[in-house]
């Protein structure tokens, strides 16, 4: 439908074919996954449209276009997607090293199904938003998923004011992607730094995916993938490097995940003297 690979060389074509396309659909609701181009986004948002994030799950029935054996943030967008598909108006999607190689194989199988999508890939490689809610102290499901409602709805002054005097000090790192199972982040303590590619998504670089490879501070880590994504390599690798946790989940949280992302922080905690925290 409409392509941000094919206008890299002239940006103001493409920004004038998506306008085009917001006016069309203004006011209608639109889904998107990953972390599109902003631009995209905000032209559309200017149109009064509204969004849903079809990388999380939704309750969704089987669509049967995914393998058993695959990334389960991957198999939601299928099947959230058909299961939205007369509700939708448009998808805006990113199919680069801002998302992984399965956003491409969604941009051309709804695209061969005649669904539209706009392949919005996030090319930015300078931050656009201060770095605030990846460094506060708060609940760390309640942090996480504010940061991957930025692409459609920015901080408030209000939340921008309470990021800022609640900034702190980390006990712990949460490293990776969200969890398909929020409730994971409940385990850990509010004064956890978050890392990795959802830091890069409130930052606005999703891309720059090198930047995951550095850690911002020494405090214990843990190195979070879902299970059949291609971000578990370097996970378990940086765990082992840094002597942190590697952890992977592939549908709802499993007691034998909990029970060791628990105990590692415990014993992280009692080593720090933290015990009665």
């Amino acid at each position: 439908m409409l392509n941000i690979h094919e206008f890299i060389h002239n940006l103001d074509a493409y920004y004038k074919q998506v306008e085009k396309l917001a006016e069309k659909n203004s006011g209608q609701l639109i889904g998107f996954w990953g972390q599109p181009d902003q631009k995209t986004m905000d032209i559309f948002r200017a149109q009064g449209c509204s969004f849903i994030d079809v990388d999380v799950y939704l309750g969704a029935v089987d669509s049967d276009m995914t393998p058993k054996i695959c990334c389960h943030i991957v198999k939601d967008i299928y099947d959230n997607i058909y299961h939205l598909k007369n509700k939708v108006a448009l998808y805006i999607g990113t199919t680069g090293p801002d998302k992984c190689d399965q956003g491409r194989n969604v941009r051309d199988i709804l695209l061969a199904e005649g669904i539209p999508v706009i392949d919005a890939s996030n090319f930015n490689t300078c931050p656009i938003r201060p770095l605030l809610i990846s460094t506060a102290k708060g609940p760390l499901k309640e942090r996480v998923a504010r940061i991957t409602r930025l692409t459609f709805e920015p901080l408030t002054e209000e939340e921008r004011k309470f990021y800022e005097e609640n900034q702190c000090e980390p006990r712990f790192n949460f490293h990776g992607v969200p969890p398909r199972d929020l409730d994971l982040l409940d385990n850990f303590p509010e004064d956890t730094h978050i890392q990795g590619w959802t830091r890069l998504v409130e930052l606005g670089v999703p891309g720059m995916v090198e930047w995951e490879w550095k850690i911002e501070n020494s405090a214990p880590t843990v190195f979070f993938t879902q299970s059949f994504c291609n971000k578990e390599v370097m996970a378990r690798y940086l765990a082992k490097k840094h002597g942190g946790l590697y952890i992977d989940c592939h549908n709802d949280i499993t007691g034998s995940a909990e029970a060791k992302l628990q105990a590692f922080i415990r014993l992280n905690d009692r080593r720090a003297g933290n015990a009665n925290l």
